[in-house]
């Protein structure tokens, strides 16, 4: 079964050349977080944020989309 590439691993992968790019992260239609860069997202983003799995990355000159399925915190007993 495959890696699941979250959050916190596309943000290790990419360079910081796309510092003043601003990010937003969204769950389906609606905007989880907004970010100045990549940069700020890796060290002030919540960890709901940062582990949840990428299903797309959008990458523009003038803004980065990515957007998540979070993580599901339930555990079964």
């Amino acid at each position: 079964m495959a890696k699941k590439f979250t959050v916190l691993d596309f943000l290790n992968v990419v360079d910081t050349e796309s510092d003043g790019i601003p990010v937003t992260v969204k769950y389906g239609l609606d905007v989880v977080c907004r970010a100045k860069n990549l940069r700020w997202l890796s060290s002030h983003g919540m960890p709901c944020e940062l582990e949840a799995k990428i299903k797309q990355v959008v990458i523009c000159q003038d803004e980065i989309i990515i957007r998540i399925q979070p993580k599901s915190y339930n555990s079964k007993i």
